[in-house]
């Protein structure tokens, strides 16, 4: 069972390619997904993936994806993944994309499960169904969840932080 885990946002080429290799391992050679089902084309666009790191290594990931900016704004949190399975990293992953979605401002999050047990993993961290019919892509049923954001906040850069990314991007 990992330990001091420290959840991040992954932000080098050598990590993100570690996020793709666990979901690789639990969603395709545990779940049975194909490698187009899991690679779906969202994974760069508007996407920001996060993970969880146990003594270097990655222990769970998760990819949060803005859907839209109107009405509040709205994150979709998608290919959430742990591995070794473990509890306690899914619920940092999950409080992490939390604070994370509300750090930007937005009032809400959706997602879909597949797994029951995920299900009541969601709805005790007061996520709801929202009441659409389940989602059915390639033999596989998805209920549609909504996480509702507490008291989300606007986003405002600091100074340091643009001239920080000013500098970053004149160094490329």
């Amino acid at each position: 069972m990992p330990e001091n885990v420290k959840i991040q946002i992954i932000t080098g080429l050598a990590d993100y390619e570690k996020t793709l290799e666990l979901r690789r391992k639990v969603f395709m050679e545990e779940g049975g997904e194909t490698e187009l089902e899991q690679f779906d084309g969202n994974d760069l666009p508007l996407c920001t993936h996060i993970g969880a790191f146990s003594d270097g290594e990655l222990v769970g990931c998760m990819r949060l994806r803005l859907a839209t900016v109107s009405d509040g704004g709205i994150m979709m949190w998608e290919r959430f993944a742990t591995w070794p399975r473990n509890i306690k990293t899914l619920f940092r992953l999950a409080d992490y994309a939390h604070d994370y979605t509300r750090s930007l401002g937005f009032h809400r999050a959706w997602g879909i499960v597949e797994d029951e047990r995920l299900l009541g993993f969601w709805k005790r961290r007061g996520c709801r169904e929202t009441g659409e019919p389940t989602v059915y892509f390639r033999g596989h049923g998805y209920i549609p969840l909504e996480f509702p954001i507490r008291d989300p906040m606007p986003y405002r850069p600091t100074a340091a932080e643009l001239v920080a990314l000013d500098e970053e991007d004149a160094a490329a």
